[in-house]
């Protein structure tokens, strides 16, 4: 049985600007995606990381002050519009250096209906949710994490991951449902889990 979650990371995150343990476990979770994400622009690896900092700085600064609307999507909404605005200033600012990237192009590859947008809104939660189990591991424990790992890493069906697991489909199917609920406590107003 998973332990009740008495603080998701958001709460955890808030309740100290000083949690560094907390924030490290943000980083983690948040860099690869956003560089994931950011891959399409036409910036040197370096530059994209200085920009990944620029805006999980701008995130450690207002985060004090996020309020979630409850609506679905809201917290990566608001990280993608964090985002957008670092990258239109990290251009700004560095003009010269980037004279390829237009304001057209930055546009065009933050409007909503974009290819990068819609991979940013489909890929966010599945990011958040696989990253925060590796990263709760020990909390989920070896066996639960298995079938986590059978049904959300590797993509088998409850059928497979049982047999694979030497489980039945019941037990797998137990499993999944307190992952998921404990997942769902802990990333509460960062991710919309389904099922």
């Amino acid at each position: 049985m998973l332990p009740q979650t008495s603080h998701t990371l958001l709460d955890e995150l808030l309740a100290s600007e000083q949690n560094s343990v907390a924030w490290t476990r943000f980083h983690e979770l948040y860099t690869p995606w956003l560089r994931m994400q950011l891959a399409a622009l036409p910036l040197q690896a370096m530059d994209r990381d200085d920009l990944i900092q620029n805006v999980l700085m701008i995130v450690f600064q207002k985060l004090p002050r996020y309020q979630h609307n409850g609506r679905t999507g809201a917290f990566r909404r608001w990280l993608r519009t964090i985002t957008e605005r670092e990258t239109w200033n990290f251009c700004r600012t560095r003009a010269r250096q980037f004279a390829e990237l237009n304001p057209g192009q930055i546009a065009a590859y933050f409007a909503p209906d974009s290819p990068e947008m819609q991979q940013w809104e489909a890929t966010h939660d599945a990011h958040v949710l696989r990253a925060c189990a590796f990263q709760q591991r020990a909390m989920i424990g070896d066996h639960d994490f298995a079938v986590f790992d059978c049904l959300f890493v590797q993509g088998k069906t409850i059928s497979e991951t049982a047999a694979l697991l030497h489980r039945t489909v019941a037990a797998v199917s137990m499993s999944r449902f307190r992952v998921i609920q404990y997942l769902r406590e802990y990333t509460a107003r960062f991710i919309d889990v389904d099922g």
